[in-house]
């Protein structure tokens, strides 16, 4: 879903860029315009203990593509342009709607303490349990989908409302609905009881499931360093210039002068982003590399789709099906953002995403 507004590359032919009305080759070869940074992020993509790895490293401040590097076993597919679902990505959308709809970072909600995702991607309780607190803030970092989800459910007005909002955001941030026509919920019977399944809570539930990951969006890790790099700068989602075939390739912003969100809103958000590093999701790879983490400010987002999803959800214009674990990690430090995804890594290498992005990161604000 999405996918139209992202910078995508076609698997075949051309890369078509929508809103810039541009074509690249697709056997043009792409490269960051930093020879040094280009041939460390080449490094240490073709170390990574996967079939799949791709990063992209962005000047947050200019936009320029300062190493970008892609491996996988597919014929003409460069990974770092391919989209793939993103998963607790998405929850960066959810997290700038809740914000403008009012919710506080020490707001809490109450969660499910056991559960399993069953097949049909409903959350549903494994054992009789008092349900936990958390707030958003911490929901954020340890990327807690079902409390996500509560947060979107208990918002005041029906889920054709928010839905249409959160395309709003997620439009904003350079996502597209078009694959979203066939979402147009009718406003449902609001229960207690969302995670049970009910028939009067089962469109909502559809769209928290949206809101939370579980029902995925399509990116692509140069759209998400341009986020990323958006949310730590001035709002506004940058220019990108790169390198094809060694000729600069200046990509317009699709809407330069609009900013994703409010300056209040970036500064919570950023907050919420700086969480999943100091105590989050990302905290323990990140200390590995940082060792003066509690002194660094570093931002970064993860995500994991276990398995493949249904058939339903792919579309091969937009990227291959390749089953099996797929990870996301963006980083941003003093200035420079890594995007980085892998799929299908080698068994008990599952973090290595997270290795990958703060390796490169680390890597590049020490040597250059």
């Amino acid at each position: 879903m999405f996918s139209d507004q992202a910078l995508f590359f076609r698997q075949s032919g051309h890369g078509y860029l929508p809103n810039h009305g541009q074509q690249i080759d697709s056997q043009a070869i792409l490269t960051g315009k930093n020879p040094s940074i280009q041939k460390l992020t080449t490094a240490l993509v073709d170390q990574t203990a996967t079939t799949h790895a791709a990063s992209v490293v962005l000047d947050a401040k200019n936009g320029t593509v300062l190493g970008i590097a892609s491996k996988s076993n597919l014929k003409n597919t460069n990974i770092a342009l391919t989209n793939f679902p993103a998963a607790s990505l998405v929850k960066i959308i959810t997290a700038i709607y809740l914000l403008e709809s009012g919710v506080r970072l020490d707001q809490e909600t109450s969660y499910p303490a056991r559960y399993q995702i069953a097949p049909n991607y409903q959350a549903i309780q494994t054992k009789e349990e008092p349900p936990r607190l958390t707030n958003l803030k911490n929901a954020f970092a340890y990327s807690n989908a079902l409390a996500i989800a509560k947060f979107f459910w208990q918002l005041p007005g029906s889920a054709e409302d928010k839905l249409n909002q959160f395309l709003q955001v997620a439009n904003r941030c350079g996502y597209n609905n078009q694959r979203l026509s066939d979402l147009k919920i009718p406003p449902p019977t609001i229960d207690d009881t969302p995670l049970r399944g009910g028939s009067e809570s089962k469109q909502l539930l559809k769209l928290g499931r949206l809101a939370s990951g579980f029902h995925s969006s399509y990116t692509n890790c140069l759209h998400q360093a341009r986020l990323l790099a958006a949310i730590t700068t001035d709002g506004k989602l940058p220019d990108v210039e790169i390198l094809a075939d060694k000729k600069s390739l200046l990509l317009k912003s699709e809407f330069p002068e609009t900013s994703i969100a409010s300056s209040n809103i970036l500064k919570d958000l950023r907050e919420m982003l700086a969480g999943v590093v100091s105590t989050g999701t990302a905290h323990k790879r990140a200390q590995a590399i940082f060792p003066d983490l509690a002194h660094e400010k570093i931002y970064a987002k993860t995500g994991t789709l276990i398995g493949q999803l249904p058939n339903s959800f792919y579309h091969p214009t937009y990227f291959p099906v390749i089953d099996g674990l797929k990870q996301w990690t963006v980083a941003e430090y003093q200035g420079i953002v890594v995007a980085s995804v892998t799929c299908k890594p080698v068994e008990g290498h599952r973090g290595v995403v997270q290795e990958l992005c703060f390796k490169t990161l680390s890597s590049i604000c020490k040597s250059f």
